[in-house]
């Protein structure tokens, strides 16, 4: 229905089959009211507030069972406060997040079927700043921190296409990695930092912007779950570059390997 070419009154949206798949309200060609869609056999599968065209108020979206989805507050058309996300099946929070007007802020976790905490990782303004992943068990599996990467040296057009390829954010460039044994004693610890002569110089090169682990710079330490180090080796942009040695559990080594760009040139016995 229209009103000076300006559409009002509920209006029925319809898929391929006819079905009507949604309802939403206009006032002077401007949404207000409940917008409501539904699944292909008929159930809700969101209901979303609109005041003067703009997302306001809580936000819910469904299963097919019923069950919610999807539940959160936007204010001003923008994703506000926490969002939290619901198991299909047994009801259960699987994740929540927190958001300050659409950008991630403060801690966005995740939770396994029995309740125990899978992930958090810490947002400020948008950017990450320390994540941990945890065993079923309730012990910490991985600690990562994050640095500030300096952009100084990298034009910033190229690194603006490098960040939107790879989908990271410019903290996650560079970061400190600890993994942990379930009993809680360190598995590994490795240092990944980029560099950004080598984002420019790949760029140049034409090879491309996806983000792989050719960026990874520093030195990874293994370790035996009693706590002596198993093995460490030197890596150059993605790839172990130098020596590479092995120990034994008294921390006496049991060999050495020589590495350039990853492949192996030669293994050097201790004895």
């Amino acid at each position: 229905m229209y009103n000076n070419d300006l559409r009002i009154g509920k209006e029925k949206c319809y898929g391929d089959t006819g079905k009507v798949i949604g309802t939403q309200y206009w006032v002077n060609g401007i949404l207000n009211g409940t917008q409501t869609w539904y699944h292909d056999s008929g159930e809700v599968k969101s209901l979303v507030n609109y005041i003067d065209g703009k997302r306001q108020g809580e936000s819910t979206s469904y299963w097919k069972n019923g069950n919610i989805h999807i539940k959160g507050t936007f204010v001003d058309d923008k994703q506000h406060g926490e969002q939290f996300f619901y198991r299909g099946v047994s009801k259960t929070i699987f994740a929540i997040n927190n958001y300050n007007m659409d950008v991630p802020d403060g801690a966005q976790k995740s939770f396994y079927k029995s309740g125990q905490i899978n992930a958090i990782n810490n947002y400020s303004n948008g950017f990450p700043e320390q994540g941990e992943l945890y065993y079923e068990s309730g012990g910490i599996r991985l600690k990562r921190n994050y640095v500030e990467f300096n952009t100084n040296d990298i034009d910033k057009n190229v690194l603006d296409l490098w960040l939107s390829s790879s989908g990271l954010k410019i903290k996650e460039l560079n970061r400190q990695e600890i993994f942990y044994y379930e009993s809680g004693a360190i598995k590994s610890i490795g240092n990944i930092i980029t560099d950004p002569y080598f984002i420019e110089s790949k760029y140049k090169k034409g090879k491309g912007l996806q983000m792989s682990n050719e960026n990874n710079n520093g030195t990874v330490i293994l370790f035996y779950e009693t706590g002596q180090v198993f093995s460490e080796v030197d890596h150059l942009n993605g790839l172990k570059n130098g020596k590479k040695s092995y120990y034994f559990k008294n921390g006496d080594i049991d060999y050495d390997e020589l590495y350039l760009d990853d492949e192996k040139s030669r293994q050097k016995n201790s004895s």
